[in-house]
């Protein structure tokens, strides 16, 4: 099983939907896309959220 860290850089969709948001937030860049990772992999978060949304 990867690291979240790994999944954050390797999954292509989830850097979408990432990007889609605007994530990692300025106030949250030192830890990058690992909590939202996180996240997303427990089907929650911004990411997951928006991740087949249009806009």
């Amino acid at each position: 099983m990867k690291t979240h860290a790994e999944f954050a850089k390797e999954d292509n969709l989830f850097k979408e939907s990432c990007e889609k948001v605007g994530l990692p937030f300025k106030s949250h860049e030192k830890f990058g896309l690992k909590r939202q990772a996180s996240k997303w992999r427990n089907k929650k978060g911004l990411a997951w959220k928006s991740r087949f949304s249009s806009t």
